[in-house]
């Protein structure tokens, strides 16, 4: 963080903080059902369970990322939120019908994909950090900074069935991923919070 050296707006779309949101999804990852460990249905790794987390293929670049978009003029950042989910990990254009404003109407959203009874307690939704982000196209005149919200599903969810075949899919949240840009520095924070493998 600090000065960079470099000049100018380059890659970035508008001169001074370049707003983003990016939403992360995560779950613990199951044990295959021919599995070692009969005792647990999720995967532990040195003690500790281990995470996975949604991600989506750059088409541009061909590298996996997590789902977010930018934040351009007068629109809701948690529409931009749920929009850029829906494109990049449904693949699909729109949102529906549904008029996503505050964080209660994303949280909503989210928690459609829950198969829970709506008595239990469905997900866990928590915005994990906000300001300025690294990023390899940050300059001293502009700059990435980023709200940055986890949506944990403890139990069932619906995205299985949800998810097509195409350039989203589950990956695990460790040290091995690799990342479009500075993004594991997000999922090693995420791990943390859960108090998951990394």
């Amino acid at each position: 963080m600090g000065r960079t050296g470099a000049k100018g707006r380059g890659a970035l779309w508008r001169w001074g903080p370049n707003h983003t949101i990016r939403v992360i999804i995560t779950r613990w990852k199951r044990c295959r059902d021919d599995h070692k460990y009969e005792n647990t249905k999720y995967l532990d790794v040195d003690g500790r369970r281990m995470l996975e987390f949604l991600a989506c293929k750059d088409v541009s670049c061909g590298e996996w990322k997590l789902p977010g978009g930018k934040i351009l003029g007068n629109v809701s950042r948690y529409n931009v939120a749920c929009e850029s989910f829906n494109q990049s990990i449904l693949e699909n254009c729109k949102n529906g019908d549904e008029n996503i404003e505050t964080e209660d109407d994303m949280r909503k959203y989210f928690e459609n994909f829950s198969s829970i009874n709506k008595n239990e307690k469905k997900i866990f939704g928590k915005k994990i950090y906000k300001g300025y982000m690294d990023d390899a196209r940050n300059t001293d005149n502009c700059w990435v900074e980023a709200e940055i919200w986890n949506f944990h599903f403890n139990d069932s969810d619906k995205f299985d069935q949800l998810i097509p075949n195409g350039s989203s899919k589950w990956k695990e949240v460790s040290s091995h991923v690799r990342l479009y840009g500075n993004q594991n520095a997000i999922l090693k924070e995420i791990a943390l919070q859960h108090q998951a493998y990394y």
